[in-house]
């Protein structure tokens, strides 16, 4: 008898120690929070394109990805390809400000929202994706475009406030961002996202 309760014990133990594991491990895995870096290629970068705090679009993004990639946010690039064939596959690429790192992702659109027939989503999803944080080029067009598909998707959004624009030297940005706030959305400037706590949580 004492034999049989000995070993219940031990087992009970193991399930214990499995579980707490297991825990430990989901609990550690891939960050649930990743930037979305929509259209910042050199066949969209003409005009105006400053940001709401007057940074060159692509030299702004640069300043994001050298904050983000400290952190275990993952992160992922929009290109959108609907004038392949027409222009070089180099202007559909990136700036020369900024180009993937290892581990970083890219995804291909030809429309406006880049969830709109593409797999993005389930790869999101994939990662344990949950917040998307959103950038790039034109604040009045894909950016939201694609920002209202990710909340289709059921994706939190938080846009970066001065991570996006659509021109007229950043006056579009600052419209989107007064809309935005207006419709509830979390609208934060580079400098007072905390994108540590980002993933911790």
């Amino acid at each position: 008898m004492r034999k049989r309760a000995s070993l219940v014990l031990g087992l009970l133990v193991l399930v214990v120690l499995c579980h707490g594991a297991v825990g430990t491990a989901n609990d550690e895995s891939a960050c649930r929070t990743a930037l979305l870096v929509i259209d910042v290629q050199p066949v969209w970068l003409r005009g105006a394109l400053y940001t709401s705090d007057t940074v060159w679009i692509s030299d702004k993004i640069a300043e994001i990805l050298d904050l983000v990639r400290p952190t275990d946010i993952h992160v992922v690039y929009i290109l959108d390809v609907s004038r392949r064939g027409e222009v070089s596959e180099e202007s559909l690429g990136f700036p020369e400000q900024f180009a993937p790192a290892n581990g970083e992702l890219t995804s291909e659109k030809l429309y406006g929202n880049a969830f709109y027939e593409t797999d993005l989503g389930d790869d999101l999803r994939d990662l344990g994706v949950a917040t998307l944080l959103i950038s790039g080029l034109a604040s009045q067009s894909c950016v939201r475009a694609t920002l209202n598909g990710a909340i289709d998707e059921g994706f939190e959004v938080i846009v970066i406030a001065d991570g996006h624009t659509g021109g007229m030297g950043g006056r579009q940005a600052r419209l989107r961002n007064a809309d935005w706030i207006e419709a509830g959305l979390q609208v934060t400037s580079s400098s007072e996202l905390d994108f540590d706590e980002l993933c911790a949580s």
